[in-house]
């Protein structure tokens, strides 16, 4: 319904009583909102001692473990605090932990503000307003028996009456409305200091730099390295042996059996190993793409997928050196001899033992 602009006191003359009662029932929601914020202070205060907590044991687990994180158990290089401030994903969490810090400050602050502004005043509007509807009461009887004596009845009923029923209600609801509207101005204020918060963390998160941190720990870790020198021989005590690779008859065919079976292996391994090169290159433009527009899709299934094709590729690659590595010394043992690469010459033999061929490993009998 639109609002005309009614008075309480000329559209309804001599209805104290009634304006009154809703008077009453606007001090009941008064004091319902008033209540409904003293609670609301003691969550902020309650919230802001747990945040406060909370951040607190953060900052002394950090102290911990932050030279550890940045350079290691064992740097090799002198460090400082400045060494430690270069760490942007410590900078990055240090953050993180202010922020808390700082916006459990900010509740406790709202708390304070809501207190003194909101729940205090609305407490003195519920004491003045009830005083107020004391006199108002007083007033009217003063004035009924002031028209009656002085025959002013008229301006009673026209001026006198009008003017406290308005002043009764219309300026109680005005400052109760000021008052939540204050409630309203404290509560955005406070949601924009804690974007603030949120966005300065954000943004040093944003300035995690990997590769400066990497930097950062190698130049603390640096130490002398020597390749460890290459496996010899070592020939049995009881026997006699040397490091040379016989090529007498019996044991050359064993290993020329073996050189057909690592070119064997290495045929079968190579589509293996393009296949999958393929698809680590297809996860790696993904993941790519997944980092920076994380809308596409879960980044961590792209990522895991990644390492798991990498993670083969290097054990397909690992074994093609293997066996490369096979075939080079087999190679310079046999010198040129590498028999007709026919394995399978089947001839008439018996064993004392079922024995193994040396290419199939199916047993003669």
């Amino acid at each position: 319904m639109a609002s005309t602009g009614q008075s309480y006191g000329k559209t309804l003359p001599d209805q104290v009583d009634r304006i009154a009662d809703l008077f009453d029932a606007h001090l009941g929601l008064i004091s319902d909102v008033r209540e409904l914020y003293r609670e609301r202070v003691a969550l902020e205060r309650d919230y802001a001692s747990k945040l406060q907590i909370l951040a607190r044991k953060a900052s002394e687990k950090r102290a911990k473990t932050t030279a550890s994180l940045v350079l290691g158990n064992e740097p090799t290089k002198v460090w400082d605090e400045n060494a430690l401030r270069q760490s942007t994903l410590d900078n990055a969490y240090a953050q993180i932990i202010a922020s808390m810090t700082l916006s459990a400050q900010d509740h406790v602050n709202l708390a304070d503000a809501m207190a003194l502004q909101v729940v205090d005043v609305l407490k003195s509007i519920e004491r003045k307003s009830e005083d107020t509807k004391k006199k108002v009461r007083l007033e009217v009887i003063y004035l009924i028996s002031t028209a009656i004596a002085n025959a002013t009845k008229r301006k009673f009923y026209s001026e006198d009456l009008p003017s406290l029923e308005d002043e009764l209600q219309t300026r109680l609801v005005t400052r109760f409305v000021n008052v939540l509207l204050q409630a309203q101005t404290l509560q955005i204020r406070h949601h924009d200091m804690l974007k603030g918060r949120t966005t300065f963390a954000e943004t040093s998160i944003g300035k995690v730099d990997p590769v400066r941190d990497q930097d950062l720990f190698i130049d603390h870790n640096i130490r002398p390295f020597v390749a460890p020198g290459d496996w010899t021989f070592e020939p049995c005590s009881s026997h006699y042996d040397t490091g040379e690779m016989s090529v007498d008859p019996a044991p050359k065919i064993f290993i020329q059996n073996k050189l057909a079976k690592c070119r064997s292996k290495l045929q079968e391994l190579d589509p293996l190993i393009v296949a999958k090169r393929q698809e680590v290159d297809k996860y790696t433009k993904l993941v790519a793409a997944y980092a920076s527009d994380r809308s596409l899709g879960d980044f961590d299934d792209i990522m895991n997928s990644y390492l798991e094709s990498n993670q083969q590729l290097t054990f397909f690659m690992s074994s093609e050196h293997i066996l490369n590595a096979e075939v080079e010394v087999i190679l310079q043992a046999l010198n040129g001899d590498e028999g007709s690469q026919k394995p399978h010459s089947f001839k008439s033999s018996s064993f004392s033992i079922p024995t193994q061929c040396g290419y199939c490993k199916v047993c003669g009998m």
